[in-house]
């Protein structure tokens, strides 16, 4: 039996272990929010019907802004630029395909905010929109919208968009 004055000193101690505990699956919880559970899920499943992929500016590039994805409410949003978009070449389109659905990326964090200033619209050999990808630069985070289904949590290979943005004359900075 334990002497009475070191009772308390017990709880003390169970409960920083709890404590602790309690951090640590919060931590392991924290770190796959942003790993990218889906990486290198099969393209062609997802990029057989891109035909035409647009690209974009939007929400004032110059601006912090919470702005609105490329597409809103199925249509190119109101800060979209230029309007009818810069469309990307064929050897260009593979690249945008294997940068968003075939990258097997680093273990790469992503940021909580979201000031997306990028968009790209992909379309089908009908002229619809069948999917797009709103990309913020600032804090590596993404939103990717498949109107045939779900693509899963992935990373993209930012440094090849950003590359394809330059190509088609699109400022990034």
């Amino acid at each position: 039996m334990q002497p009475a004055f070191l009772f308390p000193l017990m709880i003390f101690y169970e409960v920083n272990k709890l404590k602790k505990l309690a951090a640590a699956i919060f931590l392991i919880f924290l770190s796959t929010l942003s790993s990218p559970a889906h990486a290198g899920l099969n393209q062609s499943y997802w990029t057989s019907d891109i035909k035409t992929v647009k690209a974009y500016s939007i929400n004032d590039l110059y601006q912090d802004s919470f702005g609105d994805n490329v597409i809103v409410d199925g249509k190119l949003s109101s800060t979209a630029q230029p309007k009818e978009g810069v469309s990307l070449n064929v050897e260009q389109i593979e690249r945008f395909k294997k940068a968003v659905f075939n990258h097997k990326p680093p273990n790469r964090r992503v940021g909580m905010c979201f000031y997306p200033h990028h968009g790209f619209v992909f379309y089908n050999e009908n002229d619809e929109i069948i999917g797009h990808l709103t990309v913020c630069f600032v804090c590596s985070n993404y939103r990717l919208v498949l109107h045939g289904g779900n693509a899963g949590v992935r990373t993209v290979n930012y440094e090849e968009l950003e590359t394809l943005l330059q190509e088609a004359k699109i400022p990034t900075r």
